[in-house]
């Protein structure tokens, strides 16, 4: 292996210790390729190791710098939607409101309001490893224009919206009774009541795409088209620096 842990030549790669074999069958929505299937079933495909550039373990983005390892642009956007407009969001906001009134002599009156608005929407499509494809052809035996080309794999398949609304209100009746102007030793009095009420609305909604067209009876495949085996994940290649693909 060479000091920079890349592969320049053929001496410095072994593909008996570095190459292994997806087993299962595995969906995959395809960016970043032009002239090639939109879905792929990976199963058989090859697979680099992650410890084959110079002893890394771990391919994950948040463990290594992809940028010093892979060479990507710094600018490449590893999610998807854009730097601006990123796919993955939480927004939320929170409004407070408060009010005083002295109605009467000794009497008053409170009001306060609260609003809380959180939303969260959460897709799988970023690169939770970054990898090389070493497969010179692709499943569906067309020639792969990824071939040693980076690309992300997103670790799951879900998509998750979240809306959450809560309000509070209260209102506080407030009254000072002075009984010291009749006799000193029956004091000041404050009388209140209280009204509150809360509301929360909170709706969670998780989403899949499955490609049911793969579903068939035989060795290897589920017998519920449900199941995860069939689930669309997304694999994008960042060829050229090209950053996160748009899904179709």
């Amino acid at each position: 292996m060479d000091e920079d842990g890349f592969v320049d030549s053929e001496a410095d790669f072994d593909p008996n210790d570095g190459l292994s074999r997806s087993g299962g069958h595995g969906q995959y929505w395809i960016r970043g390729l032009d002239g090639v299937n939109a879905v792929w079933n990976t199963r058989f495909t090859g697979q680099i190791q992650n410890n084959t550039f110079d002893g890394i373990t771990s391919s994950r983005f948040q463990s290594q710098n992809p940028w010093e390892i892979t060479g990507i642009p710094k600018d490449t956007n590893i999610y998807s939607g854009t730097w601006d407009d990123p796919s993955s969001h939480e927004r939320g906001r929170w409004t407070h409101v408060f009010l005083e009134q002295k109605l009467a002599e000794n009497l008053f009156l409170e009001l306060a309001h609260s609003t809380v608005y959180h939303q969260r929407h959460f897709t799988p499509e970023w690169a939770g490893d970054i990898k090389i494809d070493p497969n010179r052809y692709t499943p569906a035996n067309q020639l792969n224009p990824g071939y040693l080309q980076f690309y992300g794999d997103s670790p799951n398949q879900q998509w998750r919206e979240v809306d959450e609304d809560i309000g509070e209100s209260r209102a506080t009746l407030s009254y000072e009774l002075d009984l010291t102007e009749k006799n000193e030793w029956f004091g000041t009095h404050a009388f209140s009541a209280l009204w509150s009420d809360k509301t929360r609305d909170h709706d969670n909604d998780l989403m899949r795409n499955y490609n049911v067209a793969a579903y068939r009876a035989g060795p290897g495949w589920a017998g519920n088209s449900a199941s995860g085996q069939y689930g669309l994940r997304a694999r994008n290649y960042f060829v050229n620096g090209n950053g996160w693909g748009v899904l179709l």
